[in-house]
């Protein structure tokens, strides 16, 4: 546990082949009951962060010979919270070099003649490093208004609604609030227009699993067993057996 959280180092290979190591629940249990391990834990991982995401050594404070994955820094700083449990988290604001230092600033940029300019860039620069995947085939769905496929789907030139405030949108009575999701693709057969979120969530529904119900309720030995599959990521039998038990 010391190394893993990174107060010592390992000597050699034999004290972890002599070592009896923990499973992986003793591991999560030692470390949620120990909150100076936690802490040295979430330091380091920090630490990690500044040094291979920003590009600054955090110990020295200067630039790294590599460039981070946001660019030059100019300057960073950090607030670190606890959630209601008292884990770690923290909220870092960073300034680039050669970017507008607020917002007042980037909407005068917007609306200069270097604004589409530099729209374009942002999004370029967050699709080289964002990356969003979807373990379903989007073509396996259908539009709900003339049963199409997905494949013939075409996509919309992105309008200036999608840069507004989504609470400034239409008042939606099944969400209780004012909603915004910008049209972005039309069935290309009826030219039905969809929001994004409309046709993941469409897909989603179309490819969920249907989980059948037992037809009677387990005995004794099924639940045991059961339990002795689901133990693998509990802490004992006991509450192995209770999740067997909630879940069916």
């Amino acid at each position: 546990m010391a190394q893993y959280a990174g107060v010592t180092t390992v000597a050699s290979m034999f004290d972890v082949l002599e070592a009896k190591l923990p499973t992986k629940s003793e591991l999560r249990q030692a470390s949620l009951g120990n909150d100076c391990v936690s802490t040295r834990l979430f330091i380091r991982i920090i630490e990690a962060f500044i040094k291979h995401a920003l590009g600054i050594d955090p110990k020295t404070k200067q630039a790294m010979p590599f460039r981070g994955l946001f660019g030059k820094v100019q300057a960073y700083f950090g607030m670190v919270e606890t959630q209601g449990r008292g884990t770690l988290h923290i909220h870092f604001l960073i300034w680039l070099s050669n970017c507008p230092t607020n917002s007042v600033q980037v909407d005068k940029l917007m609306r200069s003649p270097e604004g589409d300019r530099f729209r374009e860039s942002v999004r370029a620069y967050a699709e080289s490093i964002v990356s969003n995947t979807i373990p379903l085939n989007i073509e396996t769905g259908s539009c709900h208004n003339c049963g199409a496929s997905y494949s013939n789907l075409v996509g919309l030139d992105l309008d200036a609604r999608a840069r507004l405030d989504p609470c400034a949108g239409l008042f939606s009575a099944k969400a209780g609030k004012r909603v915004l999701e910008p049209l972005l693709v039309q069935c290309g057969e009826c030219n039905t227009k969809f929001s994004s979120q409309h046709v993941l969530r469409q897909v989603l529904l179309e490819n969920r699993q249907v989980i059948p119900a037992w037809e009677s309720p387990l005995s004794q030995t099924g639940t045991l067993e059961q339990a002795q599959v689901e133990l693998r990521c509990r802490n004992d039998l006991s509450e192995a057996i209770h999740t067997v038990d909630e879940r069916e």
